[in-house]
C-alpha cells in the first residue's frame, strides 16, 4: 500500500476519497506527492509524481482526471525497470502501488523539491519546441540523476539503489533466520 499525497490542485480533479490519517506506505520508495503542472505549450498538462524519500520522479501526460491512478502505477513499474533496478525490488513496488490510498500533501520540503521539478521540466520541454518532440521517458532519467538538497545533495537513483539493497539484505537475514544481525529499514 501506498500514500498518494496530492496537491488541492490535483484534489479537486481525481474522483478518489481522501484519507485523512492514512495507513503508512508499505513501500520502498514511501509516500508519493503528486500534482499538476502546465506547460507552456497550448493545452498540454502532466502530472508529476515525487517520491518522498528519494525524490524519484515519474511524469503522466494529462489533466489528472480519468486514469491518473492506474498511469502512476504502470510509470513507476516502467521506470524503475529503466533504471535497472533488481527484480525484487520492482516487484515489491508494483505490490504495494496496487493498493494506493489518497491523502493531502504534508511535507513542504517535498513540495519545494516538485517545484524545481516542475521548472526542469518547463525548461526541457521549452527547448523541445513542440511537446510531441519532449520525451517523458528521457525526462525522467535525466531527473533521477539530479542532486537534491533536502537529500544531502545525492541523487533519487542513488537513493532508490541504497532502499533496494536493505531490503534484499534484511529479506536475505530473515530467510536465514539472522535475527540479530538484521539491519533496521525506515523511511
Amino acid at each position: 500500500m501506498i500514500t498518494l499525497r496530492c496537491t488541492r490542485k490535483l484534489l479537486d480533479r481525481i474522483n478518489k476519497p481522501i484519507m485523512a490519517d492514512p495507513v503508512p506506505s508499505t513501500s520502498l520508495l514511501g509516500d508519493w506527492y503528486a500534482n499538476v503542472i502546465s506547460l507552456p505549450l497550448p493545452v498540454r498538462s502532466v502530472v508529476i509524481f515525487t517520491s518522498e524519500p528519494t525524490r524519484l520522479t515519474a511524469i503522466v501526460p494529462g489533466r489528472g482526471r480519468t486514469r491518473t491512478t492506474a498511469d502512476f502505477q504502470e510509470r513507476v513499474v516502467d521506470l524503475l525497470h529503466r533504471l535497472g533496478l533488481p527484480s525484487q525490488c520492482i516487484e515489491r513496488e508494483a505490490e504495494a502501488l496496487a493498493d494506493v490510498q489518497v491523502a493531502r500533501t504534508i511535507s513542504r520540503s517535498v513540495l519545494g523539491s516538485m517545484n524545481d521539478i516542475a521548472w526542469q521540466i518547463r525548461v526541457r520541454v521549452e527547448m523541445s519546441e513542440t511537446y510531441q518532440a519532449f520525451s517523458l521517458e528521457a525526462m525522467e532519467m535525466e531527473l533521477s540523476m539530479l542532486l537534491h538538497s533536502p537529500l544531502k545533495y545525492r541523487r533519487p537513483i542513488d537513493i532508490a539503489r541504497e532502499l533496494c539493497r536493505e531490503h534484499a539484505k534484511n529479506a536475505l537475514l530473515r530467510s536465514t533466520g539472522n535475527v540479530e544481525g538484521r539491519a533496521t529499514y525506515t523511511h
